[in-house]
C-alpha cells in the first residue's frame, strides 16, 4: 500500500530519487499509514460537511428552537457512545472473512438513504429527531472502522501517534474544504434565490455517500484476523460485561433523552412510554448487579492495572460534557448574514485554518508529552475563543437578501472592539482564522490520547470505549447546554444573553483542559518499557504493512 496509489496516477514515474526518498522518510514517520485511509477520512468529511448550510434551513423550516436544538444535538449524539459495540461487532461477526470493509459499505448505504429519506419525507420534528439518531448509529460506525485501522497503525510506534492524528485531521480537514468550495456554486449571495433547494443538496450528498460505500478496497484487512480472533477469545467474558454496561448506559441516556422530548409528545404517549423504559433500565440495573461476583481484592488490582486508563477515561468524559456556545454562535451568525455566500466563505476561512492547524501539529508537537501540550493548547483556545464576545453582542440588521454592504438603506452596523468599529464580516472573518486554528489544536491532543492510553490486550475495545466516553460527554454537553438557554432566554429572536452562554463555555472548557496533568500523569511515551519497544520497532523494520493484505 505504500505507493501503490502515487504509481497508480503515474508521478513516481517521473519524481526525482530525493524527492522518493523525502516521500519514504515521511512515510516512515507515520508509520507507513496507507493513502486509502486518508481518502477515506476525506470523503467522509466532504458527505458530512457538504449538506451544512441545507440541513440548517431544514431545521428552521422544521421551526427547531434553540432550546430544542441542543436537546437535538444531545439526542443524536447518543449512538455515538455505544463504539465498544460496535467494536464487538468488527470482531466477532465477521462477514465472509472481513471484519472491516463489508461495514464500510453497508454504513455508507445506510447513512446516504437516510439523507435522501429526510429531503424529501421529513417534515415534522419529531421525525427529524428519529431519522438523524438511526442516521448517527452508522456514522459512528463508519468512524470506528477508520480509528481502529489509525490505531493499528499508531501502536507500530506510539512515538509517532501524533503525526498520525495531525495527518488524519488534515484529510478530514481537507475534505470539508473542498466540500465548502463546491459550495459556492451551490448558494448565491441572496437567501431568497437559491441555485438548488435544500431538498436537492441532501440528495445529492445521499447519492455520494450511497457510493462511497465503493471505497471499502481502501480499507487494510488485518491478514492475521482468525489468529487476533482466537486470541481475543480468552478476553470475551470481560467484553461481555463491558456491552452488557454500555447497554445499561444507552438505556439510561434513552430515559434522560425522553425527559427532556416531554414536550412533543401527548401524555398518553410520554408517560407509558417513560415508565417502560426506566422498568427496563432499573431491571437491566439489578440483574447487573445480581450476576456481578464482588471481590475486593481483584477490584482493587484491576483498579491499581488500569487506573491510568481510568483516569484517562474519566478525563476525556469531563473535558466533552463543558457547555457549548457553538451551535447558538452558528444560528446567531446564520441571522447575521442573509447572504449565503458569507457563511460559505466564513466556512472556507475555518476549514482551511483547521487543516493548516492539524498540518502544524506534528511537526510542533509529535513525541511532546501530551498532558502538557493540552493545557496549553487549551489555554490558548481559551484566550483567542473571546474575540467572539464582541461579536454576539453587536445587533443583527433587518432581513435582506443582500449583503449588508449592498444593502443602502442598512443602518450602519459595526463590531465594537478594543475602541474601534469593524464590519461584522470582516471581523468575524479574522476571528474565525484565528479560532478555527486554535481550537483544532486542542482536539487533536485530545485524539492523541485516546489512541496512546489504549490497552494493549484489548486495543480496538479499549480504544472505543475512550471514543465513546468523549461522545457520551458530548451528548451530556447537549442536556447541560439547553437549559443555560433556556434561563437565559436565547431565542431567534433575543440573542441579547448570548455572550453570557459564550463566557460560560469558554471558561469551562479552559479549566478542564487545564487539569490536564491531573489526570493524565502516566502514558506510553512516558513509561515505554524497553521490552515493547524491541518487539514493536523490528516489526517495522521487517515488516512494515506485512500485517496487512
Amino acid at each position: 500500500l505504500k505507493l501503490q496509489f502515487l504509481y497508480f496516477i503515474g508521478i513516481m514515474s517521473d519524481m526525482p530519487t530525493t524527492w522518493r526518498e523525502k516521500f519514504d522518510v515521511y512515510h516512515a514517520k507515520v508509520n507507513y499509514l496507507p493513502l486509502g485511509l486518508l481518502v477515506i477520512y476525506f470523503v467522509n468529511a466532504w458527505v458530512q460537511t457538504f449538506p451544512m448550510i441545507a440541513n440548517s434551513a431544514w431545521l428552521l423550516e422544521l421551526g427547531m428552537a434553540q432550546d430544542t436544538l441542543s436537546n437535538y444535538e444531545a439526542f443524536t449524539f447518543i449512538p455515538w457512545s455505544l463504539k465498544p459495540i460496535y467494536a464487538y461487532i468488527m470482531d466477532y461477526l465477521p462477514i465472509k472473512g472481513y471484519h472491516r470493509r463489508p461495514w464500510v459499505t453497508i454504513t455508507c448505504f445506510a447513512a446516504g438513504s437516510l439523507y435522501l429519506i429526510n429531503g424529501y419525507f421529513v417534515r415534522s420534528t419529531r421525525l427529524a429527531f428519529g431519522t438523524v439518531f438511526i442516521q448517527q448509529f452508522f456514522w459512528a460506525f463508519n468512524e470506528l472502522v477508520c480509528g481502529a485501522v489509525l490505531m493499528d497503525y499508531a501502536h507500530r510506534d506510539m512515538k509517532n501517534a501524533g503525526n498520525l492524528q495531525s495527518l488524519a485531521t488534515a484529510s478530514r480537514s481537507l475534505g470539508s474544504l473542498v466540500a465548502t468550495l463546491l459550495q459556492l456554486a451551490v448558494y448565491s449571495c441572496s437567501r431568497d434565490h437559491h441555485r438548488l433547494s435544500f431538498e436537492t443538496v441532501l440528495l445529492i450528498t445521499g447519492l455520494v455517500c450511497i457510493a462511497c460505500g465503493a471505497l471499502f478496497p481502501l480499507i487494510p484487512e488485518p491478514s492475521e484476523s482468525k489468529k487476533l480472533q482466537v486470541v481475543e477469545k480468552r478476553n470475551r467474558e470481560s467484553q461481555h460485561d463491558i456491552l452488557k454496561v454500555t447497554g445499561l448506559v444507552f438505556v439510561m441516556e434513552l430515559v434522560l433523552v425522553w425527559i427532556t422530548l416531554k414536550s412533543f409528545f401527548d401524555k398518553n404517549v410520554f408517560w407509558p412510554v417513560l415508565a417502560t423504559v426506566s422498568t427496563v433500565a432499573v431491571g437491566s440495573a439489578i440483574f447487573l448487579a445480581s450476576n456481578a461476583s464482588i471481590d475486593l481484592k481483584e477490584i482493587y488490582s484491576a483498579f491499581k492495572k488500569f487506573a491510568p486508563s481510568i483516569a484517562t477515561a474519566v478525563f476525556l468524559f469531563l473535558i466533552n460534557i463543558t457547555p457549548s456556545a457553538l451551535g447558538s454562535v452558528y444560528f446567531f451568525q446564520y441571522e447575521m448574514f442573509p447572504a449565503q455566500c458569507d457563511l460559505v466563505h466564513l466556512s472556507l476561512i475555518s476549514y482551511g485554518s483547521t487543516l493548516l492547524a492539524s498540518l502544524c501539529y506534528g511537526p510542533l508537537a509529535n513525541a511532546q508529552r501530551v498532558r502538557w501540550v493540552l493545557p496549553a493548547m487549551g489555554l490558548l483556545a481559551g484566550l483567542t475563543g473571546m474575540l467572539t464576545i464582541p461579536f454576539v453582542k453587536t445587533d443583527i440588521p433587518p432581513m435582506a437578501s443582500a449583503p449588508i454592504s449592498m444593502t443602502p438603506s442598512a443602518p450602519q452596523i459595526c463590531v465594537d472592539f478594543m475602541g474601534g468599529c469593524y464590519d461584522p464580516l470582516h471581523y468575524r472573518m479574522v476571528t474565525t482564522a484565528i479560532m478555527a486554528f486554535t481550537s483544532q489544536l486542542v482536539l487533536v491532543p485530545k485524539e492523541v490520547i485516546a489512541t496512546e492510553m489504549t490497552i494493549p490486550e484489548k486495543r480496538l475495545l479499549s480504544y472505543s470505549i475512550f471514543l465513546s466516553v468523549m461522545d457520551t460527554g458530548a451528548s451530556v454537553r447537549g442536556w447541560i447546554t439547553a437549559p443555560i438557554v433556556s434561563h437565559f432566554n436565547i431565542s431567534y429572536m433575543d440573542w441579547s444573553n448570548l455572550y453570557k452562554l459564550v463566557w460560560i463555555s469558554l471558561g469551562t472548557s479552559t479549566f478542564m483542559t487545564l487539569l490536564t496533568p491531573l489526570f493524565i500523569w502516566w502514558s506510553p511515551k512516558d513509561k515505554n518499557s524497553e521490552e515493547e519497544d524491541e518487539e514493536e520497532t523490528p516489526f517495522v523494520n521487517k515488516c512494515k504493512d506485512e500485517e496487512y493484505n
